[in-house]
């Protein structure tokens, strides 16, 4: 638990954010850092696919699968990571974002249609969604 909701977002971040962003920038300019540096996030964890080969726990099939969607995903929330970092100035924002994105996991939104409240809660999941593209967006807090 401490590993994966205390050190390991805050060495993450400060290593992909705040050295990597800033050594990045000045050469390839706010958006193709956004884009470039998560390619490095995403492939340090690739180590993972090794773990599970080695426990038997997955396999070969099911470890590139994982680690393809894993690799996927975590880059794509190190692009939110590197654009939170950019438009804040400050590496807590992209560590308490890695945490929450930690604690929480990914959506399992395949169990909306047998959920009790699915139109609920497919609505609740489409707000959420549009308000995080709103805010990730929008110059209120942060001017560009």
């Amino acid at each position: 638990l401490l590993r994966n909701f205390v050190v390991a977002p805050i060495v993450e971040e400060i290593v992909f954010r705040s050295c990597m962003v800033p050594l990045l920038l000045p050469h390839l300019g706010p958006h193709w850092t956004i884009f470039v540096c998560p390619l490095f996030f995403g492939v340090a964890h690739i180590h993972h696919m090794f773990d599970h080969l080695r426990s038997g726990s997955m396999t070969v099939a099911q470890a590139l699968f994982n680690i393809l969607l894993q690799t996927c995903y975590t880059s794509l929330f190190g692009m939110f990571s590197a654009h939170l970092f950019l438009r804040t100035g400050h590496v807590i924002s992209a560590i308490i974002a890695h945490t929450l994105c930690n604690i929480l996991g990914l959506p399992d939104i395949f169990d909306i249609p047998q959920h009790r409240h699915p139109i609920l809660v497919g609505g609740a999941y489409i707000l959420g969604f549009g308000s995080f593209l709103y805010l990730l967006t929008s110059t209120i807090f942060y001017p560009l």
